[in-house]
């Protein structure tokens, strides 16, 4: 009876002693989070990072979360996010393999919101002549990526609140006097609506009064000199006599007399 007891207790040491098993020991842990890098925008590069893993990993997998559901195809290491992410949260979630086949797995934080992208373009201009009664036109611009959609508004500085559309504008009267200029309006989907703004015009001119000029008379006699500058109405003298025209009469041929 003594040594069957005996027995009982060597045995129930024996199993609470026993070592760990190597496999179970060597599981991958992970003493610093997966990150992710970049801005979350529409169509720029993001960038997981695995973080810290004891012991060292053989191989790492990713996957990308939207919103804690994973996306489809959306397995490596960098990811750009698509119209369909616009507004949600990304994360990643990173899977490590050792040496020994043992696998550990963990998951980044959230980034914001994924948020629309901005156009870059260069500077806008005005092509034309800043005076009354002509015409203005918007210099030719380059803008990335090309928007699906675009328009022209024109404004008057100071005084003007709502623009004028249309991609060409004529000066008007009440533009003497204060400067022109117009702004771009461009749209394209995941990008926000982006609003190109030139410069500002100097004062709009009074319109150039046209030049007086003199009138000629064609000669009757083609040939026989050149036509004869002829006074303008009105230059009769005070004695109601009209001046004759200047120079000496032409007289055709064959009429001259002896």
């Amino acid at each position: 009876m003594g040594l069957s007891r005996m027995v009982t207790v060597v045995a129930c040491v024996t199993a609470l002693v026993a070592p760990v098993s190597a496999s179970a020991a060597d599981v991958p842990v992970n003493t610093a989070p997966p990150t992710v890098e970049g801005v979350p925008t529409y169509r720029e590069a993001l960038a997981a990072k695995p973080g810290t893993w004891t012991p060292d990993p053989v191989t790492v997998d990713y996957q990308w979360l939207r919103d804690g559901r994973p996306l489809a195809s959306a397995t490596r290491r960098t990811y750009r996010p698509t119209v369909d992410d616009l507004r949600r949260r990304l994360a990643v979630r990173v899977t490590v393999t050792d040496a020994t086949g043992q696998t550990g797995v963990a998951t980044s934080e959230e980034s914001g919101r994924v948020r629309k992208a901005r156009f870059g373009h260069g500077r806008l201009r005005i092509d034309g002549v800043p005076r009354y009664g002509e015409v203005l036109n918007p210099g030719p611009v380059r803008i990335r990526p090309r928007p699906t959609n675009a328009r022209f508004e024109w404004f008057t500085a100071p005084g003007s609140v709502r623009g004028v559309a249309g991609r060409r504008y004529r000066i008007r009267p009440t533009d003497v006097g204060r400067g022109v200029y117009v702004e771009q309006v461009v749209r394209r989907e995941g990008y926000r609506t982006e609003r190109i703004r030139s410069g500002t015009t100097g004062p709009i001119m009074h319109r150039v009064p046209a030049r007086r000029v003199a009138r000629t008379r064609p000669d009757p006699w083609p040939g026989h000199g050149e036509p004869r500058r002829v006074p303008s109405p009105g230059a009769a003298d005070l004695c109601g006599r009209t001046r004759l025209a200047l120079g000496r009469r032409r007289v055709p041929p064959g009429r001259q007399r002896g």
